[in-house]
């Protein structure tokens, strides 16, 4: 995708900002039901430290990821962030942290139950854990889009994502991003016709409404607390 303007430090794509919009929407409800003036915030796996910077907007951020170069590069691009290098499976820090957040992560992993037992551990009793990661219903229609791979790619439906935090209370799960398969049933339940035709008749709202009811998101967002 196209890079917008900015600086090479904030500069984002726009995948970037629509996973961002969506986390911020979260990071809203977090304050409004939590109401305290600011959040001791952990972000695990962190990579390049660019989400960590963004989540400075509600508390103090420690952004921890196993790779020493992306450390060193977000120390020097995001200085309002403490960031550590640190085995995510295994990182044991001498605090426990009001949000902790994982985006884009779960997917790359094989031991997934013991990532998400760190989370878990690291998050205070009562505290948020916020995840992204992307819906396993759309992995084919991924692949037919040929829109690459990384290392790993084990994708997680959405009963297998809430089944990894079954002991924690769910306040919300949800997909997102909707249109980018133009591939088998989606050549017709995304087509920019049919897109068009919904705005012309203002029911677009209610259509991604039903999308997001059924899951058709590419990715999914679950906020749950820790009890």
């Amino acid at each position: 995708m196209n890079e917008l303007v900015g600086s090479p430090a904030t500069r984002r794509d726009l995948h970037e900002l629509l996973h961002l919009g969506e986390i911020f929407k979260v990071l809203a409800r977090i304050v409004a039901l939590d109401r305290r003036t600011s959040f001791e915030i952990c972000e695990l796996g962190c990579t390049t430290g660019w989400l960590s910077n963004e989540l400075t907007a509600i508390g103090n951020v420690t952004g921890v990821d196993a790779n020493a170069e992306h450390i060193e590069r977000a120390r020097k691009q995001y200085p309002s962030v403490a960031f550590e290098t640190g085995d995510l499976m295994a990182w044991a820090p001498q605090r426990q942290f009001d949000l902790v957040v994982s985006s884009e992560v779960l997917e790359h992993l094989t031991e997934k139950s013991r990532y998400v037992n760190t989370l878990k551990r690291i998050t205070k009793p009562g505290g948020w854990i916020l995840i992204t990661t992307p819906n396993k219903k759309l992995k084919a229609h991924w692949d037919a889009a040929d829109m690459g791979e990384g290392l790993l790619e084990d994708w997680l439906t959405p009963k297998q994502l809430r089944a990894l935090f079954s002991d924690c209370e769910t306040i919300q799960h949800s997909t997102f991003l909707y249109d980018f398969a133009y591939t088998g049933v989606y050549r017709w339940l995304n087509a920019k016709k049919l897109r068009a035709l919904l705005t012309y008749c203002s029911v677009d709202p209610l259509y991604d409404a039903l999308r997001q009811v059924l899951g058709h998101g590419l990715y999914q967002i679950l906020l749950c607390r820790r009890l």
